[in-house]
């Protein structure tokens, strides 16, 4: 659930952000602090990553895909099922 004193999200830069966030959104909305303890990263890694800010790294796709059960073919490219 997310926080209600939090700034709100911007709007993704890039369609990989935007599909890591539609994917976070969709299992649940965990919030960002509780995926950055799980991938072993920042919270501020997580926010940049789902801004569009960096490229996530293999780790961090690795862990979306193992954590939320995604396709990591669909996370890289949006093809196939989520």
């Amino acid at each position: 659930m997310r926080d209600p004193l939090a700034r709100p999200e911007t709007e993704p830069k890039t369609p990989l952000a935007r599909r890591l966030r539609e994917l976070r959104r969709k299992r649940g909305d965990p919030q960002r602090n509780e995926l950055a303890k799980l991938f072993g990263v920042s919270v501020t890694a997580i926010a940049t990553d789902e801004r569009g800010d960096r490229e996530p790294a293999a780790s961090v796709l690795a862990g979306y895909a193992e954590v939320f059960g995604a396709n990591l073919n669909w996370l890289l490219t949006g093809e196939g099922e989520m």
